[in-house]
């Protein structure tokens, strides 16, 4: 007889019948658990209620500050008037306010006003910006271009410039008063960006018109004092607290007025004994007073989450709520938002402080080169908004990829636009030094070795010889600039050609030399 087991002990075959049963059980629970855990870390919100709630904070005191910050500098002449004239601005450029005709003129004429002035292939606002430009190949200024040949005068060129005199009458004496405030911030503060950057660059060519007429009954220094308050109105533009789209209207508007500045210096004008020492002196109040472009490529990240916030129900504060422009729809899904919003508080921070207490422009913009090729390996996806690919540290950390990449194009845009403005108060030098010859290279050189040209800005301004008859010199910004400047070979980032006075004409009126620059400027041949 077999035997059997002690009494209270399972057979083996009752043991597998009851163990595994409770092993699959065991099994189901623990794999259940892993999968609500992944679930759960896959699925919890980018950002708790308690940092969403900060963030709102920051936009709620980002937006109010921005309407009371006050923005002194020095008038270009004269006695500076009381208390802030931003204000007074805003409605000087008010689309349906004094100036709606003169403004709507423009717009619906542009191509005529186009030809009624210095024409550039290479300005400010025609320049590639943004990802179009390349993050490693920031846009390059090639300097003031003359007009193409076979663009010449029309007669609908001299309609446009009497209807414009008779539609924007009064908008020279408004905006220069305007700008004689002490203090002047833009009035495109955050929250309040333009859709577009047209009108106001319509504006800046109203007043180029403008400039142009005076110079033409005999008021030269007059006409180029409004040319350079339209530098002025760009450099205010970006004062105070834009975000980006704020800061490049700025930018559009200043390049209208330097190409025109570029052109006319070269004519044949009657200049009165002290008119070029006055604007090379206001030329030099506009390069020592020039606003910063370091505030700005933080703030946009603000105006970016708008969307983000006001799906969450986010207001923004009484204070400023009239004044704000509705939020260009971004076409973001809730888990997209999501991310943005997540991605901009984990970057701003970081953002804010590349360029705390860096000395020069050029410190300023390699910091911001370190920071975008740091992000560049940041996340390994094609696109940040792949919540089930990525951890939730690499989609904050693509987010901010994604974001400051854009940002170097424009950080270089600016640059080169600024370097513009240094090199103005070198027109006047050079056409002061003409009236007893054209300057060379080693004179002018020499004339303009004292100027605060690259004082913060990276390094010195170059006069070099041209190759060109008509233009023997041109104005080369510190090679730092420059994409390439790491090849061999001397750089050259030309961001000012001087011409000697072209248009000597014995006995002729202002109004045949001012002509002269949109008609014959394109005797001179293209690089």
């Amino acid at each position: 007889m077999s035997e059997r087991p002690p009494s209270g002990e399972p057979s083996r075959a009752s043991a597998a019948r009851v163990g595994w049963p409770r092993l699959a059980l065991a099994l189901l629970v623990i794999v259940g658990l892993a999968a609500g855990a992944a679930y759960v870390f896959w699925t919890r919100p980018l950002l708790d209620e308690a940092a969403l709630v900060e963030l709102e904070r920051e936009v709620d005191e980002a937006y109010v500050e921005a309407r009371r910050v006050s923005c002194p500098r020095d008038v270009l002449r004269g006695e500076a008037s009381e208390g802030d004239g931003t204000a007074v601005l805003r409605e000087a450029l008010a689309a349906d306010g004094r100036f709606a005709a003169c403004f709507a003129l423009i717009e619906a004429r542009s191509d005529e006003v186009d030809d009624a002035l210095v024409w550039t292939a290479n300005n400010d606002e025609d320049q590639p910006v943004g990802e179009a430009a390349g993050v490693d190949s920031p846009p390059v200024a090639t300097g003031w271009e003359p007009m193409p040949s076979g663009r010449t005068a029309s007669a609908s060129r001299l309609s446009v410039e009497v209807d414009a005199l008779v539609a924007c009458e009064g908008l020279d004496h408004v905006v220069e008063a305007a700008l004689q405030h002490a203090s002047v911030c833009t009035p495109l503060p955050l929250g309040d960006e333009p859709a577009s950057i047209t009108p106001f660059v319509r504006v800046a060519r109203g007043l180029a018109l403008l400039a142009r007429e005076r110079i033409r009954q005999g008021h030269v220094r007059e006409g180029f004092e409004l040319l350079l308050d339209v530098v002025r109105l760009g450099d205010d533009l970006v004062r105070g607290r834009p975000a980006l789209v704020g800061a490049m209207v700025g930018l559009a508007v200043r390049g209208i007025a330097l190409v025109q500045l570029g052109g006319l210096t070269a004519t044949e004008l009657a200049w009165q004994p002290g008119d070029l020492e006055s604007l090379e002196r206001q030329s030099l109040v506009l390069v020592r007073t020039q606003s910063s472009p370091e505030r700005w490529p933080a703030d946009d990240g603000l105006t970016m989450v708008r969307e983000g916030l006001e799906q969450r129900g986010w207001h923004p504060p009484a204070a400023v709520a009239s004044e704000l422009n509705p939020a260009l729809p971004l076409g973001l899904s809730p888990e997209e938002s999501e991310l943005l919003l997540a991605g901009v508080a984990a970057w701003q921070p970081r953002l804010r402080a590349v360029c705390a207490g860096l000395p020069t422009r050029e410190a300023c913009v390699r910091a911001f080169e370190r920071e975008a090729h740091a992000a560049r390996g940041a996340a390994a996806a094609d696109s940040p908004y792949v919540p089930l690919r990525l951890d939730h540290g690499a989609l904050r950390r693509a987010a901010y990829r994604d974001e400051i990449l854009p940002i170097l194009p424009y950080l270089h845009h600016a640059a080169i636009s600024e370097a513009r403005v240094r090199a103005l108060p070198v027109l006047f030098v050079h056409r002061r030094l003409a009236r007893e010859g054209c300057p060379d290279a080693s004179a002018l050189g020499a004339a303009i070795a004292s100027l605060p040209l690259a004082e913060g800005f990276g390094g010195a301004f170059s006069v070099l010889s041209s190759a060109q008859a008509a233009r023997p010199l041109e104005v080369s910004a510190p090679a730092w600039l420059d994409p390439t400047s790491g090849s061999s070979g001397p750089v050259r980032l030309p961001v000012l050609d001087l011409y000697c006075p072209a248009f000597p004409m014995a006995g002729a009126s202002p109004s045949d030399a001012v002509d002269a620059t949109a008609d014959t400027i394109d005797d001179a041949p293209h690089r």
